[in-house]
């Protein structure tokens, strides 16, 4: 990605100065970063064909950007409804919009008027809340390959308990490395979204479903260099990617007599902060554990009926065991 080029102000400069703004700046992942993009194009190209009249959006620069006003983005929001695009996706749209516009306003100061802030955005009043497993479903999973032996079902013993106990992402998974972990301290390093590090912890079950699979991944030689340092391989002996896991998860919830159609590997996330939720565990502490970077993502879990904050997240309703238990707890 090239730095930033204040020289030129076609659209084409203008998107590859706010991708590097993005990605090195706000940290934000090649993906989300791939969605607002898309947002951006498909709005200068219905501003093209309505206002514009170009031969193509490259041809576009900064002094028609700032000819837009409010009701240029009022009529895209409008239209988006018109070709049955739902709420959720018109409120994503807009803030797409918004965190472009605001870019060039307050980050470049290339225009004079922020026209995003005259339009009154939707609010997203009926929030999908996420599925999850109960008590009884959960330790059906913690504990369905307790006792096995096999290669492939340790993996998936310790993947399952790691989603559950600590609240880790598929991707999250993924890349977790050998160097990440501290068992002394029962404790490892996470990789999470937009580069983002955090720490989370072992409790007791997580921690012996771990150390379980690990005694079998010291026996395992990659066939990559590459991949000497992930945790969790593949039957293949290479790091083990999305489909893989989801797989396994998949085949978990049918041996657990779960409706596999209904469940994902997130669910066992949600599950996790859920359960801490129930159990009374403080909501900013579920929002540090999960990663979240805004509280508001986190207290979708409220749904759940509140209890009195209890003594810390290792109270965990999975781990069966009590604070004076605990292996070690140190923040």
């Amino acid at each position: 990605m090239n730095n930033f080029n204040n020289n030129d102000d076609s659209y084409k400069s203008i998107i590859e100065n706010f991708k590097y703004y993005s990605l090195t700046i706000r940290n934000l992942t090649e993906n989300s970063l791939k969605t607002i993009i898309e947002t951006i194009d498909s709005f200068i190209t219905f501003m093209n064909e309505i206002k514009f009249h170009f031969d193509s959006i490259d041809d576009i620069n900064l002094n028609n950007l700032r000819t837009i006003q409010n009701k240029d983005i009022c009529f895209y929001i409008y239209d988006l409804a018109e070709r049955g695009c739902s709420s959720n996706t018109r409120i994503s749209r807009s803030e797409h919009l918004k965190t472009f516009f605001n870019y060039l306003y307050k980050i470049k100061h290339t225009l004079f008027k922020q026209p995003i802030n005259d339009v009154t955005l939707e609010s997203r009043n009926h929030r999908h809340l996420p599925n999850y497993l109960n008590e009884s479903q959960a330790r059906t999973m913690s504990t369905l390959y307790k006792n096995s032996n096999k290669t492939h079902e340790v993996r998936t013993n310790a993947i399952i308990n790691l989603c559950l106990n600590s609240g880790l992402r598929i991707s999250e998974i993924i890349e977790l490395r050998i160097s990440d972990l501290d068992l002394n301290e029962n404790r490892f390093i996470v990789h999470g979204k937009g580069q983002k590090e955090r720490t989370c912890y072992l409790n007791k079950v997580s921690k012996e479903a771990l150390i379980k699979y690990l005694e079998i991944r010291k026996t395992i030689i990659p066939k990559r260099k590459f991949d000497e340092d992930y945790v969790f391989l593949s039957n293949r002996n290479k790091k083990m990617d999305a489909h893989t896991i989801r797989s396994f998860i998949k085949l978990s919830y049918n041996k657990a007599n779960i409706d596999s159609s209904k469940y994902s590997v997130h669910t066992l996330r949600h599950t996790c902060a859920t359960l801490l939720y129930k159990a009374g565990i403080d909501i900013r502490t579920i929002q540090e554990l999960l990663g979240h970077e805004q509280l508001d993502t986190t207290t979708i879990y409220t749904h759940i009926h509140d209890t009195n904050v209890k003594k810390s997240m290792l109270e965990h309703p999975l781990a069966h065991f009590t604070m004076k238990d605990a292996l070690s707890y140190n923040v």
